[in-house]
């Protein structure tokens, strides 16, 4: 299981147009978030 993203996390990847269960799928390690969301989240520090 990984790391539970925080809400500003999961307000971000909305706006990338990731669901709900796209992002519970990534914490229970069975689907990965594209790298360029990720990337994108780390640029802007959260």
């Amino acid at each position: 299981m990984r790391e539970q993203l925080g809400e500003t996390q999961i307000v971000f990847a909305k706006r990338f147009g990731l669901s709900r269960d796209d992002i519970a799928n990534y914490e229970r390690g069975r689907c990965d978030i594209p790298t360029r969301v990720l990337a994108e989240l780390d640029r802007l520090g959260i």
